[in-house]
């Protein structure tokens, strides 16, 4: 299958949904205006991935769906950040891939297509709880609940989930960089040491920001902000655009 902006739902070998049956349930439901639209999903007979696959409709957003698992491991995305998850315990993975149809393969990126994926991974994460949900493009894995919490407050109109569908990787230098921000705005986030020997605050500030600037054009010039108590941090353009240095301003 494609890859993009996919997602995985992983189970216990032998637990994974079937795809009928989640068709049927899809199908079955009528809207939920409190979390998403209706479902209407169909069996796709001949899908370009060769492998058994849906596809659901979401807001008029096609997504295909298609088990994973011993047979076509390649589709798994490497874990490189948890989140309340164990790689452990996802070690020996099968599931549920789910990525844009062909017809918005070319928007993967837009908020609107990722939004919608997300709806309809919550969805599937309602009809049988998984051992953990993968964003793929940056191999990030979180357990269920967290999932739940992060995603329902972003759908409610809360922040972004930052820390899931973004990772944070130390830098040789002792600060922080982002992994996955680049996916939406172009421009990782780079945090200063000073930032990230603060820990959890810095980490917090770091979803703030990602938060901030997930649907905003590209930081092309230094700006302030005012932080947590008071400080002002600083942003700014790496020399090569491909960053926002953010550091505490004096």
């Amino acid at each position: 299958m494609r890859t993009g902006m996919a997602w995985e739902v992983l189970y216990p070998s032998g637990s994974v949904p079937r795809l009928e049956r989640l068709q049927a349930a899809f199908n079955a439901v009528g809207d939920d205006e409190s979390r998403m639209p209706a479902l209407s999903c169909q069996r796709l007979v001949n899908p370009a991935s060769g492998y058994p696959t849906i596809e659901c409709m979401v807001g008029g957003l096609g997504f295909d769906i298609a088990a994973i698992g011993v047979w076509n491991r390649e589709e798994h995305a490497a874990i490189e950040h948890c989140f309340d998850v164990e790689p452990d315990t996802i070690f020996n993975r099968a599931g549920l891939t789910i990525v844009p149809g062909p017809d918005i393969a070319n928007m993967a990126h837009a908020m609107p297509v990722v939004r919608a994926g997300a709806m309809l991974v919550r969805r599937i994460v309602d009809f049988k709880s998984p051992l953990a949900i993968v964003w793929r493009p940056i191999g990030s894995a979180m357990e269920p609940g967290y999932f739940r919490r992060v995603v329902d407050a972003w759908l409610a109109g809360g922040p972004f989930p930052a820390l899931g569908m973004v990772g944070l990787r130390s830098a040789p230098d002792g600060g922080l960089h982002s992994h996955g921000l680049a996916l939406f705005t172009g421009q990782e986030l780079r945090l200063d040491p000073a930032i990230a020997e603060a820990g959890s605050e810095g980490w917090a500030l770091a979803a703030r920001l990602i938060d901030r600037l997930v649907e905003s054009d590209a930081v092309q010039s230094p700006l302030e902000l005012s932080g947590e108590g008071g400080r002002t941090i600083r942003l700014a353009p790496s020399a090569n655009g491909r960053f926002v240095v953010v550091e505490w301003s004096e």
